[in-house]
């Protein structure tokens, strides 16, 4: 489990949300399996210096296929929250950020039946500080927006920041 208390140290304020994913047999081993390997995942909602905010689109064999997303991923294990989602979205996108805050945590129950797993999710707020776009690292798009596009994964999650647009840019 993150230590919450540390990155509100860090980072101020920030939204926690709890929410709960009711998981079929094979989602639940896969999560499962996910959990063995990976404390946490992380990742950022990204601005470049024209305002805009970055998604990529998922590969065919993620569980997400064809779905646009925020760059992010999984964290190894011993890897903070920032390097993760710095790892993450420079594999995924090909774009360095520098980061603007921490933005919300989600901790998820994953249910089946009698069972549940903890999974966490830090999504920080970024600005584009180097690289060139591209996409690589289980996605198949990256590129930026200036409006959300329909079927947008865990579009709740960041649709208030890219109402309010980007901050400190």
């Amino acid at each position: 489990m993150l230590d919450l208390k540390k990155l509100k140290k860090q980072y101020g304020e920030f939204r926690l949300f709890e929410k709960r994913l009711d998981a079929d047999a094979a989602e639940w081993r896969s999560w499962g399996q996910w959990r063995q390997r990976h404390a946490f995942a992380s990742g950022a909602v990204v601005w470049d210096e024209q305002g805009r905010f970055l998604l990529v689109r998922h590969a065919p064999e993620s569980p997400w296929a064809g779905k646009w997303g925020t760059p992010g991923g999984a964290a190894e294990m011993e890897e903070s929250p920032e390097a993760a989602a710095r790892r993450e979205i420079l594999e995924e996108t090909g774009i360095e950020v520098e980061f603007l805050g921490l933005d919300r945590v989600n901790r998820y129950a994953i249910v089946h039946g009698d069972g549940m797993l903890r999974m966490e999710y830090v999504q920080f707020e970024a600005r584009k500080s180097g690289g060139r776009l591209r996409a690589g690292g289980g996605v198949v798009k990256a590129k930026w927006f200036t409006a959300i596009p329909r079927g947008t994964l865990y579009r709740e999650d960041f649709e208030a920041l890219v109402l309010r647009g980007p901050r400190n840019l």
